[in-house]
This record gives C-alpha cells, structure tokens and sequence, in this order.
C-alpha cells in the first residue's frame, strides 16, 4: 500500500479512477468529504506528500522534478483503469506533471485533467521567488499574495509547524523549469476564479496550448481559494465531467 495516496474510496467494480492534487500546504485531508458526493463506481485517491499528515515526520520535497519522478512509480500500480486528475494551484502544475510523465513512458490512461486556479507553467515568472525569504518576510508575502488561508498566516504556532512544507510547495513552482517537449493527450478542464488577483484569464487560458485536446473553462465568482469556498459547485463541476467520461 502506497503511503503516497489516501484512499478513501477503493473497490473492485469501479470504473473511474480520481487524484486528487492540493494547493501548497495542503493535504489529502482537503478531500476527505469528497466521497459522498461522487457516484460510487469511482475511487477517490488524494495526494498525501512528505511533511504533512500521516507522513509528517518526513522531509518535503522542493524540487519538482524528483516529486514528479516518485509519484509516477507509485501511482503505476493504480492505473489500471480510466482515471482524473484534479488538482488545485501547485497541485494543478504538480497534476499535469506527472500526467506528462506517465504519458512520456506510454502509461497514462487519463481521461481528462482539471487545472484549477494556476498559472500556465510555460509563462515566465511574474514574481520574485519567495520559498527561501526570512519566515517574517515570508509570512508577509503569503499574505500579500493571497495564496494561503487566513485561518493559517494568523496562527503563528500553526505557521512554524506548516512553513517546512509551504516553503517546499511554493518552490516547486519557483523553481520548476518547463520544458515543452510534448502537449499532454487529454480532455481539460479549466477552473478560474474571477476575482484571483494572482491568477489572470489570459494566463489561465494559455494552459490551452499544451494539452492536445478539447479545453473547457468553468469560471467561479471567486477567489484563489474556490476549492473551499466554493466546494459545491466545485464537486458540482467535476461530477459534470466524470458523467462525460463515463458515458
């Protein structure tokens, strides 16, 4: 059993597989109540990386490379029928990834994947990078950005416990540099949330030219953090899609 994925529901008859991939500090736990909206003939796994949740006492890991290269080996084994991917800020860059690197070795067997509330990665950077600043500087900039819950930057304890592992999130994009060697096959969905002040339309909608397939956009009166905020049409959204696949 892999400690990589949550599984919080598996069975024998299903015929749809979904990952799951949170936003920068996040864990598995962020989908934990997902399964009882979703048809019953399809698995929800969630991502549970290093430093968080049950695997709390391990090292993050910061680079995106080697993220990727170890989720692509343990996910091999639960790919055996139709899957989504879902994932949510660096978990949409972290998603499209690993869906790239099981395509490239003739693995994937992707339907379709939802990009949510990120930044298309062949974009250059439009802000300095943050990971390694002094935790005051770096708790100051998370604010400013938007890009972590309030209930989380106003709890200092809760902070010193998270910062190992926003730090290794917020690089993995920082430092993550895209090669454009092949357009992932596959159906996507694009979430933007309007009121993003840090994710664009125009850089939502670049995403549309490196998946080599049909792109939809679903757009949520919202900001960065619709996945909460707005978790019922978001579940709404990708019950819409898992009907389409299943059909």
């Amino acid at each position: 059993m892999s400690l990589w994925f949550k599984k919080y529901t598996w069975n024998d008859s299903s015929r749809l597989r979904l990952f799951c991939f949170p936003y920068a500090g996040g864990n598995a736990y962020l989908f934990s109540n997902w399964a009882a909206y979703l048809p019953q003939n399809v698995d929800l796994f969630a991502l549970e990386s290093p430093g968080r949740g049950r695997r709390f006492s391990e090292e993050p890991i910061g680079c995106l490379k080697t993220k990727v290269q170890l989720i692509r080996r343990e996910i091999l084994a639960y790919s055996d029928i139709p899957t989504i991917f879902v994932g949510h800020s660096v978990g949409a860059l972290l998603a499209y990834e690993v869906a790239r690197e099981l395509q490239k070795y003739g693995h994937c067997n992707l339907e379709h994947i939802v990009i949510s509330a990120k930044r298309a990665p062949n974009l250059p950077h439009i802000k300095a990078p943050i990971h390694q600043l002094p935790q005051k500087d770096f708790i100051e900039k998370l604010r400013e950005y938007d890009f972590t819950p309030d209930e989380v930057l106003h709890n200092d304890e809760l902070m010193e416990v998270l910062s190992p592992m926003l730090r290794a999130d917020f690089s993995l994009s920082e430092t993550h540099e895209f090669k454009n060697h092949c357009r992932l096959q596959t159906n996507a969905t694009v979430f933007w949330g309007n009121r993003d002040k840090n994710v664009p339309f125009e850089d939502m909608m670049a995403w549309k030219h490196l998946i080599d397939g049909r792109v939809d956009v679903v757009e949520f009166d919202a900001d960065h953090f619709f996945i909460k905020n707005q978790e019922e049409k978001f579940l709404s959204e990708i019950n819409k899609i898992i009907r389409q696949v299943l059909s």
